[in-house]
């Protein structure tokens, strides 16, 4: 796994943000405060209009500043952006004793009476392998399940660590992606350390966006990386899963039902 670091990464930049386009925009920004500077020539700062005092803040005068120093404010909110990185990576984390629990959830309600249908794991890094108890439910937790002595083997682990950690992540607002009525699928997993709780969850019908969220914030992650991250722990579960949740149906509504799998 890669060396751990807190930096920023710069990735995607347009090809037509090159150091002209710098230039112009701060050529344009100097323009701007030229333009509202106040010469101190006193023939210039007589009012055009010679009915207008010249000892007071008329209207007109007052309106031009503001939108001038708005403009100043919008190319300086631009470059900032371009010059700040607009991605940012997950801590690598190399040691996995930084880990103390995972906590995964893969649910999924629609148009069924036994939906919603929720799998909560609660699982505590041991020598490399995730081991907890699972926790089943339908029907708005009306009848529930409890699945113990959970073992997922420290290659799937691995496996999913270092694909996570490939994700970026934007400070824009997050979103779900859904084309289709009465399928609401929710997957999250979320990564305790003895500093830090951080949360990657989607709501989409499709494999991504995801939200990330990490002390109070929340950020945009626009690509599947979480999804395919996920996936190495939910296939090691998937079967399980299945079992239990359609073991409660069988059990309290008396009929077989094929869950729809993401």
């Amino acid at each position: 796994m890669s060396e751990k670091t807190d930096k920023f990464v710069f990735d995607n930049l347009p090809e037509y943000i090159t150091p002209g386009f710098f230039l112009f925009y701060y050529l344009i920004i100097l323009k701007m405060i030229s333009f509202i500077s106040i010469s101190k020539e006193p023939e210039l700062t007589k009012p055009c209009n010679p009915h207008l005092d010249p000892n007071k803040v008329h209207p007109q005068y007052a309106l031009l500043l503001i939108v001038a120093v708005e403009g100043i404010q919008k190319h300086i909110n631009l470059l900032s952006y371009l010059l700040l990185p607009p991605f940012f990576s997950l801590p690598s984390y190399t040691l996995l004793d930084e880990v103390k629990e995972v906590r995964i959830q893969n649910n999924w309600k629609g148009y069924n009476e036994t939906a919603p249908h929720r799998a909560e794991y609660r699982l505590k890094l041991i020598n490399g392998e995730l081991v907890g108890e699972a926790r089943f439910s339908i029907t708005y937790k009306k009848f529930t399940s409890t699945v113990k002595d959970i073992t997922i083997p420290s290659y799937v682990v691995q496996a999913f660590f270092e694909t996570i950690m490939q994700a970026k992540f934007e400070n824009k607002p997050c979103y779900w992606i859904r084309f289709m009525t009465d399928h609401y699928p929710y997957q999250s997993v979320s990564i305790l350390t003895e500093t830090s709780f951080t949360t990657i969850a989607s709501s989409s019908q499709d494999v991504y966006p995801w939200c990330l969220i990490t002390q109070g914030q929340k950020y945009l992650i626009n690509s599947d990386i979480p999804y395919r991250a996920l996936q190495h722990l939910l296939q090691h579960l998937e079967s399980q899963r299945t079992d239990s949740i359609n073991s409660l149906i069988k059990q309290h509504f008396h009929y077989d039902f094929y869950l729809i799998r993401r």
